[in-house]
């Protein structure tokens, strides 16, 4: 993977974590940040955002704000790779060969 940023990964995932609560404030239980490639092949970034019970049913206006928000963080830190990000809510289904993303830290 070609890492293409001046920022660290403990940079860019503080970047992230705060601009995301600084947008949805206390709907957001857990950030989980992955550093992977794209479908294509290219450098990205997934973020999931795992939200609180309380979390209303759609974000609309809200989720494009901060998603362009956590990009324009990214790109102020040098940052270059695409962030893809993603809202969880509590009870969301999956399909039964599809195992629940699980979140590994605490927001």
């Amino acid at each position: 993977m070609v890492f293409m940023s001046k920022a660290t990964t403990r940079e860019i995932e503080a970047a992230i974590e705060s601009t995301v609560k600084a947008k949805l404030g206390a709907i957001v239980d857990e950030i989980e940040t992955r550093f992977e490639d794209n479908q294509l092949g290219e450098p990205a970034i997934f973020v999931d955002i795992f939200l609180t019970e309380d979390a209303p049913t759609t974000l609309g206006k809200r989720f494009t704000e901060m998603h362009l928000a956590v990009m324009a963080a990214l790109e102020a830190r040098g940052e270059l790779r695409f962030p893809y990000v993603s809202t969880k809510w509590p009870n969301d289904e999956y399909p039964e060969d599809v195992e629940p993303p699980k979140p590994r830290r605490r927001a």
